[in-house]
């Protein structure tokens, strides 16, 4: 039986949950040109926390600590899981920077400007939000 792949995926805001950090996927085939939470697959030898924190380093250009990084969701499918993180952080959304060819965006968390974008978004974020400003002791898992 193959291991599942772990991947993470997260959201940091602004303090005030207006703006939302986004990148704009070019890989996989599926996600190209569309916007998505920053995020990735995680290592053999690390924890889900962990590869947040990294993914983001790699990806934002931003170190943000452990523990301001929330588990609010969890999901998968048959292969797969994908752990979902939100942060609330001013300071850092204004220091996020593109690190790779995939570009970082800072982007309205409630229209995304329009732009194409991962359709689980639309809950994702809102779900995101939600978590960060009345957070609740268990986290909803979406697993088949």
């Amino acid at each position: 039986m193959n291991p599942r792949k772990r991947y993470v995926l997260g959201f940091l805001f602004e303090q005030d949950l207006s703006s939302v950090v986004l990148i704009q996927k070019q890989k996989p085939a599926w996600q190209a040109f569309c916007r998505n939470g920053v995020g990735g697959e995680i290592k053999p030898d690390e924890s889900e926390l962990e590869a947040m924190v990294r993914e983001f380093n790699e990806e934002a250009g931003v170190i943000i600590d452990r523990d301001k990084w929330t588990l609010f969701c969890e999901m998968g499918g048959r292969g797969w899981v994908v752990y979902c993180f939100a942060c609330r952080d001013s300071a850092a959304v204004l220091r996020v920077r593109t690190m790779t060819e995939e570009q970082i965006f800072v982007t309205n968390s409630k229209t995304f400007d329009g732009e194409p974008y991962i359709a689980n978004l639309e809950w994702l974020v809102p779900l995101a939000k939600n978590h960060l400003s009345s957070p609740i002791e268990a986290t909803v898992s979406y697993l088949s």
